[in-house]
């Protein structure tokens, strides 16, 4: 029996207890050279044995199977965690949305138990990829705060590879996305950061795009900036939000002036830049070489 078929079968099995039904018992193989188990659970305590000899018992808090049964979050599952080809345990601990956190129970070739891994039970949502050997996590801390990170095993220690780190910063009053990477030398380094609006953090969750203006472009609202209306630019261009002209998708940039003052200068998907004059509405901006005119007004 595969170990992807053993795992669906003792979720399935023990899952039936907990809408009330009968106590259900699994007989299964743990792995190559592993001892066959049968694996029971009821009111409060998760029973493991070889043949008639118990060979351990797991508790777990009873009262969550009401929760689970609502959301349709299955108390174990089966899975090969720790990538070595031997099945192990995990209970559901909480059912929070989005997080999720569990007991995890691995597989002990010597003491023929499963053992609780305290590394793996502090990690939110772990997704376990056989084929990468990696654990991806997802934790949601606030309306605005969300944490990303990848592990792997190495010499039997849970090791962050990889962070993403998506918050807000109440002194900018912005948010950002700052990525997190663990170097060959051993220690984490910051890879990037970048701080948005909402608008721009909208588009981010959607596509996982960072809109940021490339070169190019940004040179164009300098120039035009400078012939239109007689300033430099004194920043960086914010995205403050998105439409269309012309039947075109545009996203708006606000940037500081020179002057002290702020423009807002609308780019398009076909290579159309706009500047929008507020309530007089907002106005193409044609060139010609090193020259910016104001052009028709647009809708």
């Amino acid at each position: 029996m595969g170990r992807k078929t053993w795992a669906w079968m003792v979720v399935a099995a023990l899952w039936c207890t907990a809408a009330g039904a009968e106590v259900k018992a699994l007989t299964v193989l743990v792995g190559p050279g592993a001892p066959t188990v049968t694996v029971t659970h009821e009111k409060g305590t998760v029973e493991v044995k070889e043949g008639n000899s118990l060979i351990q018992k797991i508790p777990y808090d009873q009262e969550i199977e009401g929760d689970l049964q609502e959301l349709g979050v299955d108390l174990i599952q089966g899975e090969d965690m720790n990538f070595d080809g031997f099945l192990d345990l995990r209970i559901t601990e909480s059912v929070g949305v989005p997080n999720a956190h569990y007991a995890c129970l691995l597989w002990n070739h010597k003491t023929k138990k499963f053992e609780k891994n305290e590394e793996l039970g502090g990690l939110s949502d772990p997704e376990f990829d056989p084929e990468t050997k990696k654990i991806k996590t997802f934790e949601h801390a606030r309306a605005t705060d969300n944490i990303y990170e990848e592990y792997e095993w190495r010499e039997g220690t849970l090791t962050v590879l990889w962070r993403k780190i998506q918050g807000y910063d109440d002194e900018r009053e912005r948010f950002f996305v700052r990525e997190e990477r663990r170097k060959e030398g051993g220690e984490m380094v910051q890879e990037s950061e970048h701080y948005m609006t909402e608008a721009a953090l909208e588009i981010y969750l959607e596509t996982g795009e960072i809109p940021l203006l490339d070169e190019a472009l940004r040179d164009k609202i300098a120039l035009a900036a400078k012939a239109l209306l007689g300033a430099e630019l004194a920043g960086e261009g914010e995205l403050h939000g998105v439409g269309s002209r012309e039947g075109q998708p545009v996203r708006a940039w606000v940037f500081p002036l020179t002057k002290g003052e702020e423009a807002c200068f609308e780019t398009s998907s076909g290579g159309a830049l706009y500047l929008n004059k507020g309530d007089s509405g907002a106005f193409a901006v044609h060139f010609d070489g090193n020259t910016a005119t104001l052009g028709e007004k647009v809708d």
